[in-house]
């Protein structure tokens, strides 16, 4: 695994990404600015009394998300993202819109440091349920 050390704590512990096999190094990929956000809002956390999905509200735009609500008036298809392993909803002829907020999950590793596992720009939402299943190793019977 090649790991990417983000973020290195006054307490010892390492924040680190794999950016070659992970959801979060595939995003980071294509929004590299991301990193800086991401090392803002864990710097002053102590991760140890964290859940493994957070959200931040950084009150200000950082970025546009694709996570949009969609109502009964909206056309919605399915597509699998380039470097996604997993099919995503979309609604036609909408746009991204500007969020303000950073969802992260990350996973304790055995020698007590954090892997980033997955984040995005927007609210958490059902990206972060599957994410979390499979970091779980939860499987869905469908």
């Amino acid at each position: 695994m090649y790991k990417y050390i983000i973020l290195q704590s006054t307490d010892g512990y390492q924040i680190y990404v794999n950016l070659i096999l992970s959801s979060a190094g595939k995003y980071l990929s294509r929004q590299p600015y991301v990193i800086n956000l991401i090392k803002e809002v864990l710097a002053p956390i102590d991760l140890r009394k964290s859940d493994l999905s957070l959200e931040f509200d950084l009150g200000r735009v950082i970025g546009n998300t694709d996570i949009i609500e969609t109502t009964e008036k909206d056309t919605i298809f399915y597509a699998q993202p380039v470097k996604k392993e997993v099919f995503s909803r979309y609604a036609k002829n909408r746009s991204p819109s500007p969020s303000q907020k950073l969802s992260i999950i990350i996973k304790a590793d055995q020698e007590g440091n954090y892997e980033l596992i997955d984040t995005w720009i927007g609210h958490t939402c059902h990206h972060s349920l599957v994410t979390l299943l499979k970091l779980l190793r939860v499987s869905l019977i469908g």
